[in-house]
């Protein structure tokens, strides 16, 4: 497969190149310019109105701190209730699907049932035939037998 040539990657796309600048600009750098622009902006706010003590910038601080845990703690909030309002609709709809399930559990039983009778079928015939005509000439030959004592 090798005809001499050395290997090179393809030519980059410009418009799928711009596409992708443009995203990680909005994904990435947008959010995290915004962020440091609100925690200076509190800053320079908490500065600028003479509330520079100690504990104003505690406070502050602590806010800092627990925004992000809530933020984050919002991800399996959301999830639980998802999770919740699933199993509620589930709860909801599931008799009128266990009926149908087991509608369809008795059918394929039924039918099961109705093709090992087919298959098995002739078998039991040859063996009651047989059976049949075991038994019909241990009859005749009682009759002919001699009993004992006569």
């Amino acid at each position: 497969m090798s005809d001499g040539k050395k290997w090179r990657a393809p030519e980059v796309n410009p418009v799928t190149r711009s596409a992708f600048r443009r995203q990680v600009w909005l994904e990435i750098y947008l959010p995290l310019a915004l962020g440091l622009a609100a925690v200076i902006g509190a800053a320079w706010g908490l500065w600028g109105t003479g509330m520079a003590t100690t504990r104003a910038w505690a406070d502050a601080s602590t806010i800092f701190l627990i925004l992000p845990v809530l933020v984050a703690s919002l991800i399996p909030l959301i999830l639980f209730a998802g999770i919740s309002v699933g199993i509620i609709l589930l709860i909801r709809r599931l008799p009128e699907v266990s009926r149908r399930l087991q509608s369809l559990v008795y059918r394929v039983q039924w039918s099961v049932r109705r093709g090992a009778d087919a298959a098995v079928q002739p078998w039991l015939m040859g063996d009651s035939a047989r059976a049949a005509g075991r038994t019909g000439i241990d009859i005749l030959l009682s009759i002919f037998r001699r009993r004992k004592g006569s």
